[in-house]
């Protein structure tokens, strides 16, 4: 049965500027980032920020962690379920994303 070795079949190919590249590379691939826990105070004043933003019509920036890696979202509060958990995000192209309120760590208006 035949197997592949990857990039190991590669490697008396490859100077020693490429193999520092590539373990660079390979390290920020395989590094996950993790999400920071957030304090009662934090929930509270993006509660507050969250309710005056759909009381104003006010833009926000949404700051969220998802797939060990953070992400932006710019948009406007459509709708908050307490059930779910989640916010109804739509944007200025009018598309919606559902954002679970666990996976937020900063909101702040933009």
């Amino acid at each position: 049965m035949l197997r592949d070795r990857k990039l190991i079949k590669y490697q008396p190919f490859l100077i020693p500027e490429h193999k520092a590249l590539l373990s660079i590379v390979d390290k920020e691939i395989n590094e996950h980032k993790k999400k920071p826990d957030l304090d009662e105070n934090k929930l509270d004043e993006f509660n507050e920020l969250v309710s005056y933003a759909m009381s104003e019509n006010k833009e926000l920036l949404f700051t969220y962690y998802k797939d060990y890696n953070f992400h932006l979202l710019i948009g406007f509060v459509h709708y908050a379920d307490p059930v779910l958990l989640t916010l109804r995000i739509l944007d200025k192209f009018d598309s919606r994303t559902d954002l679970n309120l666990k996976d937020i760590v900063d909101i702040r208006l933009n």
